[in-house]
């Protein structure tokens, strides 16, 4: 008898793995005491890659304020790559933990830059434009993890059928 997704039990330790690695993600970084200063940090750097004035973690435009909150440092989307790093039995600890410290790395400047398209977008046009380029960029922004996950991962494994990547992910080869 053939099982069913959802009632195989390496599916349902992947998702529970999933989102304890990627709640626990946010929470640390969330509560890490100088999250304020890459609030800071990345208001410039976007202020100085459109060129715009940043007063904290505010980016001044002519008609609004852009804040740079917590969550615009890119806590969501790492918190997202570590969790589909460890949620998975596969591979090996010291592999997801080069792989989760690399790929944060990237996100972080990768978000960087899309903030900054979000700002000029609001500088350029109006903050209508920004507001709804926010969002689209963030489910870009989903599907550029994933996809960089799969790239790394079927890389490693050297094998592109998702069907005995699977079962190495989740410890059923």
């Amino acid at each position: 008898m053939r099982l069913s997704f959802w009632s195989q039990t390496s599916v349902r330790r992947f998702i529970l793995r999933f989102f304890l690695v990627f709640f626990l993600v946010q929470i640390l970084l969330l509560a890490w005491p100088d999250i304020a200063r890459v609030q800071h940090l990345i208001a410039g750097v976007v202020g100085l890659i459109i060129n715009v004035p940043a007063e904290g973690v505010f980016l001044i435009l002519r008609s609004a304020r852009f804040e740079i909150t917590a969550y615009c440092t890119g806590i969501v989307g790492i918190g997202m790559w570590w969790g589909l790093l460890f949620g998975f039995r596969a591979p090996a600890i010291n592999i997801k933990i080069i792989f989760g410290v690399l790929g944060s790395l990237i996100l972080f400047f990768a978000n960087i830059l899309r903030i900054a398209l979000v700002v000029f977008a609001g500088r350029s046009m109006n903050t209508v434009v920004a507001e709804w380029l926010h969002v689209a960029t963030w489910f870009l922004f989903s599907i550029l993890i994933v996809g960089m996950w799969y790239w790394l991962i079927s890389r490693y494994f050297k094998e592109t059928n998702m069907q005995r990547l699977a079962r190495k992910l989740l410890g059923n080869a």
